[in-house]
Order: structure tokens, then sequence, then C-alpha cells
């Protein structure tokens, strides 16, 4: 093979795949890191949020926040480790009145104050029988070792609230998050630095979730049902331990938990089941979450209340709506302009609301993702490195818009977080410099090749498209990827022996010069010329949809010019037929001696020139081979099937080219989709419904040379069917 011909194949095949591998595996590798975590973490997620924007949050929850407002309003301090306790007590009992499900305290109520009304506030609790209670998680630096220069390790420990309280409530959880400059994205279900407890947000679900785990197992009906519904009469929290150590009991006792059970004992199998870490999937800025004011509820009609509280998770804890007076603030996606944050009772109340709705965001450095990544990488960078310079900037932009866009649809719709830094930001930038580095390199190269020997056959703008060799006209032949159309005058041979040699002379130079035109306007190249034929070529490295559409155009270009030609009074006609076919061929310098002449040589040249010859028996002007017209746009045509043409042993598949898109009228678009039709009957041998059809359309179009001749062979066939008919027509040579 020469050296060329490997050099061309390595360009075209083995170089794009190594790169496109190269930037896949580049995306995984960062996407598995902690660097590419971190960016689609704090920069990503951040983008597909705010792209989401903010939503409407669950109606099962309900936040109550300690706030300046209420504080006024009830004539305490703006202080709420001030605020009476009794004031808290009545809040749980008008909860409790108004039905709601679960009443979760964002507060540690870490010290014991004012007897009464911490009696006031204990006796609420256990009357309301469903409050969850937070408990503060102190970090404490212990040294290992009596020794300075031993390593300190961190230790969690538990600080409940007040004994009394704690006794009191159903259940007594943590909900640790970090107080640092960093934006909060993930909580914890279960907070392992403490002996596995659940978080306040699971311990809410835990809780709201009793009355369904009871029906549930009250339904059962078996024994192990019967003795779990004890063991929650007896401690809660100890069967909810259990459940939790064993998730799986929840499918056996009774199998309720399927597509029919109540949503909270399928989150809860979830949260059991799922990420103990997972990420909030937050629903808005402050006070998204249904808020409602603590001095009202205090002072509000349980009846009234009940229609908004009734069978819901309520949240109480410290959330201003004023930055400046914000005491429990967490940096988020959704901090405000004006430094206002989420309140941690409102991230607690958001978390229990993805647990409830099974809707925690998922991190993206998964297999399916990672696979997403490689496909991803793979693609744009092969795109960008086979597409036109051009090409390959709006394609690898458009693939990256539609990435853009599929993301934040899954996000918005289905939840799901796919990884979008490494692609958008890092992989796409790279396949686009690869791609039109690879595309300036190569061009460079071929440009000053061709320019140094084919100058002296074909125009600059044609040499800068070639790939060659230095050596000149005993260069060896460049295979390549090209368009032949060829073309044949009807009636050159009586011309011939009727004119004069001198007046034959003038008449096919002018002939060919509106010959010649379309195809130097259209950048393609006179390969030869013998008689009345015209044979010339488009050639590119590799195929091209826009050199077939520059072929396209001249021979319709042909078509017009020839048309315009034969109406002149003062010359004889010379209807022109003209036939386009692609492949690979061959372009050199043929000849020996002291003469040469650049052509192109192979199969497709003569596979054109027998597509040429097929107008004649078709009474067409220009048939073009389907190979040419794949995935072309913008040219309209009638197919013609598939014909066995002389010589051959593979039939070719063929099409007439009827004009541009925008020429061709709604009538004649009617009559090329109902010759189709006809068409597919004859070619599934359905030999009397193409005859009819066929007839139809000779009648409507008596000088339709290719109804006259499907109407022909249909009416031999319907009387003498083709054995083993396979669709194709077979030419013989005239």
């Amino acid at each position: 093979m020469p050296a060329t011909t490997r050099l061309w194949n390595f360009n075209t095949l083995l170089r794009p795949l190594i790169l496109s591998l190269l930037v896949a595996v580049l995306g995984v590798v960062v996407l598995i890191l902690p660097l590419g975590q971190y960016l689609e973490e704090e920069a990503g997620l951040a983008l597909l949020f705010k792209e989401r924007g903010a939503r409407p949050a669950p109606d099962e929850v309900v936040v109550v926040p300690i706030e300046y407002k209420a504080a006024a309003a009830l004539d305490v301090a703006n202080d709420p480790a001030r605020w009476p306790r009794r004031l808290h007590a009545r809040l749980i009992d008008q909860l409790r009145a108004a039905g709601a499900a679960t009443v979760t305290f964002d507060i540690h109520f870490k010290e014991p104050r004012d007897a009464a009304d911490d009696a006031a506030l204990s006796a609420a609790i256990r009357r309301a029988g469903n409050v969850v209670l937070f408990a503060y998680l102190e970090r404490e630096a212990v040294r290992l070792q009596d020794d300075d220069r031993r390593p300190v390790a961190g230790l969690e420990r538990v600080i409940p609230p007040v004994p009394s309280f704690a006794e009191a409530a159903a259940r007594v959880a943590p909900f640790a998050l970090p107080k640092v400059p960093a934006r909060v994205n993930h909580f914890w279900t279960l907070q392992h630095s403490a002996g596995g407890m659940p978080t306040l947000p699971l311990a809410t679900l835990e809780q709201y979730s009793l009355p369904a785990l009871r029906s549930a197992l009250a339904r059962a009906g078996n024994a192990e049902g019967a003795a779990f519904i004890t063991l929650l009469d007896t401690s809660s929290a100890a069967a909810l331990d259990r459940l939790r150590g064993m998730p799986e009991l929840l499918e056996r006792l009774g199998g309720t938990i399927d597509s029919g059970a109540p949503r909270p004992l399928t989150a809860l199998r979830d949260a059991y089941r799922n990420d103990p870490q997972p990420f909030i999937n937050f629903y808005g800025p402050p006070r998204s979450i249904t808020t409602l004011r603590y001095d009202e509820i205090i002072n509000g009609d349980p009846a009234a209340l009940a229609a908004r509280i009734a069978g819901k998770a309520v949240f109480v804890g410290f959330a201003e709506q004023r930055q400046p007076l914000q005491r429990d603030g967490f940096y988020t996606v959704f901090s405000q302009e004006d430094g206002l944050d989420l309140s941690g009772v409102e991230i607690a109340a958001t978390a229990f609301a993805n647990l409830l709705h099974r809707e925690v965001l998922h991190p993206p450095a998964t297999l399916a993702m990672l696979l997403l990544v490689i496909i991803y990488g793979g693609l744009i960078t092969f795109v960008c490195r086979h597409l036109p310079a051009p090409a390959a900037i709006a394609a690898g932009l458009a693939l990256a818009g539609g990435y853009y866009a599929v993301a934040a649809q899954l996000f918005d719709i289905y939840d799901l977080w796919v990884p979008l830094v490494i692609p958008l930001f890092i992989q796409t930038p790279l396949a686009l410099f690869l791609g039109l580095f690879g595309h300036y390199w190569l061009s460079h190269h071929q440009r000053r090749q061709l320019q140094e020997t084919f100058g002296q056959f074909v125009p600059k703008h044609v040499v800068d498209r070639l790939l060659a060799h230095r050596d000149g006209v005993h260069a060896p032949s460049e295979h390549t990827f090209g368009i032949c159309l060829a073309t044949d005058a009807a009636c050159y041979t009586s011309l011939a022996e009727t004119l004069q040699p001198a007046a034959l002379s003038v008449l096919m130079n002018d002939y060919y010069q509106i010959l010649f035109k379309p195809v130097r306007e259209r950048q393609g190249i006179i390969s030869d010329v013998v008689g009345d034929a015209m044979l010339a070529i488009w050639p590119s490295p590799q195929p091209d949809t826009s050199s077939c559409a520059k072929a396209l155009a001249a021979a319709l270009d042909i078509q017009t010019a020839v048309g315009e030609f034969c109406r002149q009074a003062s010359r004889p006609p010379l209807p022109t037929r003209i036939g386009l076919h692609c492949g690979d061929m061959v372009l050199g310098n043929i000849g020996a001696l002291d003469h040469f002449e650049y052509r192109a040589v192979g199969d497709i040249v003569n596979t054109a020139n027998r597509i040429q010859s097929l107008n004649k028996i078709l009474g067409t002007s220009v048939l073009v081979s389907a190979d040419t017209l794949a995935g072309m746009q913008g040219f309209v045509t009638r197919p013609l099937g598939a014909f066995l043409l002389a010589g051959k042993s593979q039939s070719v598949v063929v099409h007439e080219l009827i004009g541009r898109a925008g020429d061709v009228a709604a009538a004649q678009r009617d009559f090329i989709a109902r010759f189709a039709q006809a068409l597919h009957h004859f070619g599934l041998g359905q030999w009397s419904e193409a005859r009819a059809a066929f007839a139809s359309l000779r009648q409507e179009a008596p000088d339709d040379g290719p109804s006259r001749y499907f109407a022909a062979r249909c009416e031999q066939y319907v009387v003498s069917p083709p054995a083993d008919w396979r669709g194709v027509l077979t030419v013989e040579h005239k």
C-alpha cells in the first residue's frame, strides 16, 4: 500500500478513534477524582438548580419559624433562648388538636429552666406522643496518646435535651450540618459517628410512618406482624431500631410494601436501603416550604388550623426573613443575594420531604453516568474530528447544547443529576480544539504538497483539497473518495455525419463551455473529454455531503444551460444525458513518456457512464445513484428502483434528479409520491396493482418516460412473470 494511502487511512480512521478514546477516558478519570466530584457538586449541581429554579414543595410538610415577627406578636424578647417554654407547650397542644402527624423541634433544649414551664412542656410533649426533639452533636478533639506529637482524633457525642423532655418525646435525633463557608448539598440519614442514630429527617419519617406501618401489620394477619405491633406498643423506638437494621422485614410482614403501598412505607424502605448520605433536592429559596406563623397557631382556632395542619409533619425552629436577624443560616444553592440563607429547620424539612417523596439526588459518579461521559466524550470528539472546521464547531456546540438541555430536563422532570461540568467544560472544549487543530494540520499539509505537485494541472482551489505526493507527474496515484458526473449528447452521431468538421468544432466548443462553467463554479474538475462526452469529478479525502451537493447542483445547472443552448435558433439540438455516482477512486497522472493526463480511474467512472446511458432507456435526463444521495437535503428526486447495469455484477439503486427543493411544485411532488407507491408494488412483484398505478400515471403524464417504461414492464410481467424476482431490473448493453 502506498505511503500516502496509509497516511490517509490513519488520519481518517485510527487517529479520530484514538482521540475520541482519550477524551472519553479523560472525562471518566476527572469525574471519579475528588476534583471532578467537587466541580460537579459545586458548579454542575448549582447550574442545574439555577436552570430549574424554584418549584412547589410537597404539601405534607409545614415549617413554623421562631422569628422576630412572632416574638413581637407574643410580646416576648427577640431571643429564642429566653422564650417561656410554656409557649412551646401551647404550640404542641394546638398542633395536636389540629391533627398534626408529627411535630419536630429543631431546637436544643439542653438545660432546665423555669420548673413550671419545663413541666408544662414535658406534659405537652407526652400528650402529643408524636414529638421528635433535636439532640446536639458535639465534636471533641482527643489525643490518641499522651504525647504532643501523636495525632488527634475527632470524637462526636450526642448531647440529648433535658431528660424530662427526652423521656416524653417520641424520638430524639441529631441533625448535623456544616457551619463553615461551604455550601450544604447533602445530609445524613444515619449519624454513624453517633452509633448509627437516625437523624432528624429520618426520625421524623419513621414517626410519620407509624400509622401506615401499624395498618399494614394489622392487614398482614400473621404472627410476626402481631408480634411487631406488640413491640410498637411497648417501645416504638425499639421497634423502629429493629426495622432499620432489617429493612427486608417490611417486605416480609404481610407483603404489603409494593406499588400499591402507602407512600410513607415505600419511602421508609428506600431510606433504609439507599445511600445514608443523600444529596438534598432543594425546592427553592427560604420560605419555599409552606410556612405558618408561630403566634397565629398559638392563638388560632384548632378547627380552622386543621385544614392546614392535619396529617402533616410540622417542623419548628429558628428561621428569620431578614439576614441581619438570622441565627441559624446555612449557605445553599438558593442563598439570596442579600445574604439570607436557608435555616436549619427548613433544610431538615426539605430533607424529610425528599425522603417521603423519594426524590433525593444521587451523585453522578455511578457506572451509568461514567458510561454517559464516555459516550459523550467519544462522540463529540469523533464528530469534531471528521467534520469540516465550521461544521465541527457548529456540531460541537449543538451537541453540547443538546446535552445541557437533556440534562436540565432530566433534572427537572426525574430529579436525575447527570454530569455537567466535565462533559461541557472539559470534554467539549478539548474535542473542539483537537478537531480544529487536526483539520488545520491536515489542510496545511495537503495544501503544501498539492500546490507543488498538481499546480500545473488544476486550479489552486482544487489543489488545496487534494492529497498528493512530492514526485510531480511521476507521483503514485492517490486513493480517494469522489463523485463522478458523466454526460453524453444524444444527437451527436447524426450531427457529426451532417456537419463539416470546422462547424462541428465550433459547435462543440460552445457546447463544452456551457458544460464546463457549472462544474468550475461548483469546484469540480474536468477529468476527461471524448467526442461529445464529459467526465467531471469532485474528489475529497473522505465521504463528504458538501461535495455531493455541489455535483448535484452542477448537474441541474448543466441541464438548465443545455436547455437554453438547444432553444437557440442558430444551433442544432444537443439534448444531454447526465449520470452521477460516487465511491472510491484513484486520481493520478495517466500516461507515459512525455504525455500525461490527470484522470480519475475506478469502477465509479464506469458506473457513472452506465447510469448516464440508462437515461436513454428510461426517457430521463439526470440520473443519480442512491449512494450519491445518502445524507443529502435540499434536492427532490424520484426513486426508479434497482438496476443491474450492463457488464455489472452488483445492482445500483437509481433516482431521477428532479430539482432543488424550493423549485419543485406541490403537484409534481404528489406525482412523485404516487410514482413511488407504484414502484413499491412493482418491487414486491404485485404486477396487477403496479400496472394499474403506472397506467394512471401515464394517462396523467403521457410523456413521462419512467411511467411509460414501467407500464410496459408491468404489461410484460403480468403475462409472463419473471422467475426468482428480487426487485432488480437487468439492463443489457445497447
